[in-house]
C-alpha cells in the first residue's frame, strides 16, 4: 500500500495516513495525504479492491468528514472549562448569599437560573468532547472506522451544536441583565465578607465583558435567524427544529470536503 501513495508524492512532499481507514462492507478505503511545509497539497485513495465512483465518493465523505471533526474540539479548551465550572457554581452559591431583600432576592434567582443553564450546558458539551476523544481512540484502536461510527459522530457534532446554541444564545439573551445586576452588586453593600465578595464581583464582571459580548453577538449572527424565536433553555437542546438544521448542515458540510478533496485527488 505505502507503494501505491508513495508514486503520487511529489517533490518535497512527505505522505501521511489519518492513522485509520473507512471500512464499507468488505472494502478498506486508505486516504493518503501529501504535505508538504505544513500545508495538504493532495490526496489519493487506496483500496485493496476496486471501487466506482460512487464509492469513491462516500468513501471521500466519510473520511474527509471524520477528520474535520476530530479538529472542531481542542483539549486545551477542556482545562479552561473545568476551571470555569468551579468559579461558576462558587459564584451561584454566593449570589444567593448575598441577596437579602425582596428586589435582590429576584435578581439572584434570575442568576441561578442564568448559571444553571451554562453550568448544564458546559458539562454536556464536556461529557459529549469525551465521547469524541473514546471514538478516536477506539478508531485508532481497531485501525478503522463504519458508516455507524460515522453516524455516531454526527450524533455528538449535533448535541454540541445544539448545546452551544443554547449557552451562546443565553449569554446573549442576558447579557443586559448580567451588567444590571453587577453594577447593582458593586454599588450595594457587602454582605458576604471579603473573599466570597470579591469573588462574585469578579465573576459577575466577566461574564459581562464586552469581548465576551462581541463573541457571542459573532456566533449569534452566524445562526439562522428564524431559530430566534427559541428560548435558551435546557430541554431546547432537544428541539427537533434546531437538530434538524444542524443535521443538514454536517450532511453540507461533508459535501463540500468531498468536493475539496476531489479537486486534489491525485488517482
Amino acid at each position: 500500500m505505502e507503494e501505491f501513495f508513495e508514486q503520487y508524492k511529489q517533490p518535497g512532499e512527505e505522505y501521511q495516513s489519518p492513522g485509520y481507514a473507512f471500512k464499507d462492507g468488505d472494502k478498506l478505503y486508505h486516504m493518503g495525504i501529501y504535505v508538504k511545509n505544513g500545508e495538504g497539497q493532495g490526496y489519493a485513495l487506496y483500496s485493496d479492491a476496486p471501487f466506482s465512483e460512487e464509492e469513491k465518493e462516500m468513501a471521500m465523505k466519510n473520511i474527509g468528514g471524520m477528520l474535520v471533526s476530530f479538529k472542531r474540539v481542542k483539549k486545551p479548551f477542556w482545562a479552561q472549562y473545568n476551571t470555569e465550572l468551579k468559579n461558576m457554581k462558587k459564584a451561584k452559591k454566593e449570589i444567593r448569599e448575598w441577596a437579602v431583600t425582596e428586589e435582590e432576592q429576584r435578581m439572584a434567582a434570575r442568576y441561578e437560573e442564568y448559571f444553571e443553564v451554562i453550568l448544564t450546558a458546559r458539562e454536556l458539551f464536556l461529557s459529549e468532547c469525551q465521547k469524541l476523544v473514546d471514538l478516536e481512540q477506539r478508531m485508532f484502536k481497531n485501525g478503522y472506522f463504519e458508516k455507524k461510527d460515522k453516524e455516531y459522530m454526527d450524533s455528538i457534532l449535533i448535541n454540541i451544536d445544539a448545546i452551544s446554541f443554547i449557552s451562546i444564545k443565553r449569554q446573549y439573551d442576558d447579557f443586559e441583565k448580567n451588567i444590571a445586576l453587577c453594577k447593582y452588586v458593586e454599588n450595594k453593600r457587602n454582605t458576604l465578607g471579603f473573599f466570597k465578595y470579591r469573588h462574585l464581583k469578579k465573576t459577575l464582571s466577566i461574564s459581562t465583558l464586552d469581548s465576551i459580548y462581541e463573541k457571542v453577538e459573532a456566533s449569534m449572527k452566524k445562526q439562522n435567524s428564524k431559530f430566534n424565536w427559541i428560548q435558551p433553555i435546557l430541554p431546547n437542546i432537544d428541539n427537533e427544529e434546531l437538530r434538524e438544521e444542524f443535521a443538514a448542515a454536517l450532511k453540507r458540510r461533508d459535501k463540500e470536503i468531498a468536493r475539496q478533496i476531489r479537486e486534489k485527488l491525485r488517482n
